[in-house]
């Protein structure tokens, strides 16, 4: 069987996906366990503000194009080369795909899932999950629900005395810059603190503010492999309302929200309203509230790292594996 994963990760927003790199990051990991059983190779980006892409994937299963074009989002162009390559299986993670981009797949026969796609194109898949967002669609086709996130499969580990920043591989809104400037760091003298950002540019930014406020608990990483690692240790993250804030709920973290994007707040104020996390925004005084939350019990997580199998299963049933 021959599967194709349609996803993007881009450096920079607005470049035909705003998903971040958390999305292209959870259809490595499933396309990892389909390889089992299946060819598995990835449709994607990679030239200019998309060369992020070849740093999460392993080059061998990118198809390699001579032009991003081909698959921009929808175009004739992205459903002639997916056809092309003779798959039995397409599976798109992006926000938006359209009715045509669906009906050309389903007339050649192939079968087709996608997840949180809120475009038209979701009603006519064989299977659409939506995990984070809400869709105005109810057709049988679509699942929605957060036992269907794709979420890392680490262990919690026993809470260090450590607070995990991170707001995505585009920190669009320059949020750790922001957040850092604000943090009294000799108040929490007692804790460290780790930075996690998109790249050695933005590193360097933040090592410059480090400097000039003398920060002395602090480490700031430009990506790292790590990264789960890190934040299963870590007692708080303060972060976004992506993938890394279900990440940081699973693993037992307390949390502290602010979102990058519109559609993020959704999901900040319906967590915040189980007491999954606290929604928190840059004119608040983060260093109350930091205080607050290290001396506070969230509730126990109602998200856990069974996802990966509850999509597999729903694959299954449908015969689409």
């Amino acid at each position: 069987m021959k599967i194709i994963i349609r996803s993007d990760a881009s450096n920079e927003p607005n470049f035909g996906t705003n998903l971040g790199t958390g999305h292209l990051l959870r259809m490595n990991m499933l396309g990892q366990h389909l390889k089992k059983s299946a060819k598995v190779s990835f449709l994607t980006r990679t030239q200019e503000n998309f060369d992020v892409s070849k740093k999460i994937l392993s080059s061998e299963n990118i198809i390699k194009l001579t032009n991003d074009s081909l698959i921009y989002p929808n175009s004739t162009n992205e459903i002639k080369t997916i056809i092309k390559q003779k798959p039995n299986l397409v599976i798109f993670d992006r926000l938006n795909t359209s009715i045509q981009l669906i009906n050309v797949l389903k007339k050649n026969k192939l079968k087709v899932i996608s997840f949180d796609d809120l475009g038209l194109g979701s009603t006519l898949t064989d299977i659409t999950i939506i995990s984070l967002f809400k869709t105005k669609y109810k057709n049988k086709n679509i699942h929605c629900g957060y036992k269907y996130l794709i979420l890392g499969a680490n262990k919690v580990k026993k809470k260090e005395k450590k607070i995990f920043i991170s707001f995505g591989g585009y920190d669009h809104r320059r949020l750790c810059e922001k957040v850092l400037k604000k943090i009294n760091f000799n108040k929490f003298s007692n804790y460290s603190f780790l930075i996690i950002c998109g790249d050695d540019a933005y590193k360097k930014r933040l090592e410059l503010i480090k400097k000039e406020k003398k920060i002395t608990n602090l480490i700031i990483f430009s990506r790292t492999k790590n990264f789960l690692e890190h934040l299963s240790e870590s007692k708080v993250s303060i972060t976004s309302g992506g993938l890394t804030l279900f990440e940081s709920i699973r693993l037992k973290n307390k949390c502290l929200a602010i979102p990058q994007y519109k559609h993020q707040s959704y999901n900040i104020e319906k967590l915040t309203k189980l007491g999954l996390t606290k929604k928190i925004n840059l004119m608040s005084n983060i260093n109350d509230i930091l205080e607050e939350t290290l001396n506070k019990n969230f509730k126990s997580s109602l998200i856990d790292s069974n996802g990966m199998q509850r999509v597999i299963k729903l694959f299954k049933n449908r015969n689409l594996l």
